[in-house]
Order: C-alpha cells, then structure tokens, then sequence
C-alpha cells in the first residue's frame, strides 16, 4: 500500500514481504494462494503486467485448489483494478471478485471493486 501511494522505499520492504509469504506458503500450503496474491501485486507495481497476472492466475488456481475464496476474489479484484477502466476485461474480473466476496461480506474489497466497476 505505501509503494502504490508513491512511497517507492518501499519496495525493497514490499520485495521481502513477498518472500516471507512464499517461505510461509512452503511450510503451510493454504498460503500459497496469498502468497500469489501479493506477488502479482509487486509484479504489476514493478511494472511487470504479464508477471503480474500470471502469479494472479496461480493464485487463483491455488484458492480453488484449496477452497479459500477471499484470495481468489482478492486476485480478481487486483486484476481488474490494473486493467484499463471500463474495459470489457476490466468489467469480467471486478464481476468476478464481486460474486467471489460477497458471500464472504468483504466489504472492503467490495467497495473498491464497485467503485472500479462503476468508473
């Protein structure tokens, strides 16, 4: 959140954030799907677009795999938040996430992905 609001020392905190994630996730596997998720973030803030929504497609694959639907609506959320706005992909994920979070009553993440959806 902070090197996405333009504090870029932040990175190098984002970076190692990211890799405790993926040391988490090797020990206990339901972190993988939160561990793409944040490494797709990284990727996309890195200006890696194509990194980015490959770790979020894992991540999504993961968060099936082991049925923890936050991370997938997260993932969807981020994909469609970095897509041009109102573009038909764009419009596809923030729907997706959407249907994802509202059983979960994210409300958060809802309102983001409605505020996007709506732009």
């Amino acid at each position: 959140t902070l090197w996405e609001n333009g504090y870029d020392d932040a990175r190098s905190g984002a970076k190692k954030a990211v890799r405790a994630c993926h040391r988490f996730a090797k020990i206990f596997p339901f972190g993988r799907p939160h561990a793409y998720l944040w490494e797709g973030l990284f990727h996309q803030l890195d200006d890696k677009p194509v990194k980015a929504t490959k770790s979020w497609q894992k991540g999504i694959e993961m968060a099936e795999q082991l049925h923890t639907p936050y991370e997938r609506g997260r993932a969807y959320l981020e994909m469609g938040r970095f897509q041009p706005p109102g573009t038909p992909v764009a419009r596809q994920h923030l729907a997706q996430a959407i249907t994802v979070l509202e059983p979960l009553r994210a409300n958060w993440e809802l309102g983001i992905a409605r505020s996007q959806l709506g732009r």
